[in-house]
């Protein structure tokens, strides 16, 4: 995966956040119109906060000496994948759309750590 199809999934990612945070919030404060700007202004923040847990945690648990890198990188994406798929069946509304997003940001993360640490050489 080139480096520039790494920050536009970054991009993408963060963008899907900040929008599905905007919707939690504005759902939270009861959906009037100045819920709404509320839910905007509050959700750039804390979206792009949100987007860049798990490849932080990622970071802190390939640092550990036991965990091999393969192995905590396809963690990452089949658990990501597993949590979005169970948020799927089992939750609708906000909770839905956290939850599938928690695993979306796991599975970016573990794409991102792979694409890293086994870049593919352009000849």
């Amino acid at each position: 995966m080139s480096e520039s199809a790494l920050h536009r999934l970054e991009l993408f990612l963060g963008l899907v956040s900040v929008v599905v945070w905007a919707y939690v919030l504005n759902k939270w404060w009861g959906g009037e119109w100045w819920s709404l700007l509320l839910a905007i202004a509050a959700a750039v923040p804390v979206g792009v906060v949100f987007s860049l847990l798990p490849s932080i945690l990622l970071r802190a648990l390939r640092r550990l000496p036991v965990v091999s890198d393969a192995v905590l990188t396809w963690v990452f994406i089949v658990g990501g994948l597993a949590v979005a798929v169970f948020a799927l069946i089992a939750f609708e509304g906000t909770t839905l759309a956290m939850v599938a997003l928690a695993g979306a940001e796991t599975v970016g993360a573990g794409i991102k750590s792979a694409a890293v640490a086994y870049p593919v050489r352009q000849a």
